[in-house]
């Protein structure tokens, strides 16, 4: 009997580390989206852990970067958008509070990218919507913003001259999360910038 018990109780530990173990997989393997409770919380914990770390290092498994002379994108899933405020909040000396965790979650059917281009135009000379391609499906913004007037980067007066912070949303309507999506956005100078994104690779 008791070997029984001692039996039933390795048995049931080493399915917890089975479970356990899909689960990390699970997350590891697709975006985030509709978060549970116990991810939530995840994503708080992570902000409040990364209060010390550079923006850069605690952003990178959301970034993608063309190089430091041409630009990168930031892209704000649910769960980075979570962790990025309680990093805020901790940095604020304050807790995250309900309201901004409701407010996230219920922007769940949009998804918001920022991009830091690199110019050597002050003045957004041309303009045409960016879009977002998921497979076949190529979707416009439903908001962006692109500065009236660039500001000086750190390469100044060499070039890039100029730094232009923008922010884009599109619909999250049919993304998977484990979908590739391509972000286009237009440079100052009318050029176009490809930034590719493996949902896989992130939560």
């Amino acid at each position: 009997m008791k070997k029984r018990l001692i039996m039933g109780y390795r048995i049931g530990i080493f399915l917890a580390i089975v479970f356990g173990c899909i689960a990390l997989c699970v997350r590891a393997e697709a975006m985030l989206m509709g978060l549970t409770p116990a991810q939530v919380e995840e994503a708080i914990q992570l902000g409040k852990g990364g209060k010390k770390a550079g923006m850069a290092e605690f952003s990178r498994e959301w970034v993608v970067s063309l190089g430091e002379k041409v630009g990168w994108a930031t892209l704000y899933s649910e769960f980075h958008d979570l962790a990025y405020r309680a990093r805020k909040a901790a940095m604020e000396n304050r807790e995250l509070s309900q309201s901004e965790i409701s407010k996230v979650l219920s922007e769940r059917d949009v998804i918001t990218f920022t991009a830091t281009i690199l110019t050597d135009y002050m003045y957004y000379n041309y303009h045409r919507p960016s879009t977002l391609s998921v497979g076949d499906d190529v979707r416009a913004a439903s908001y962006e913003f692109m500065p009236q007037m660039c500001e000086d980067s750190t390469f100044f007066p060499e070039s890039p001259y100029y730094i232009a912070a923008c922010v884009y949303k599109f619909p999250s309507e049919g993304i998977r999360p484990d979908s590739k999506i391509t972000l286009s956005v237009i440079k100052p100078s009318g050029d176009v910038l490809d930034f590719e994104f493996d949902l896989s690779k992130i939560r």
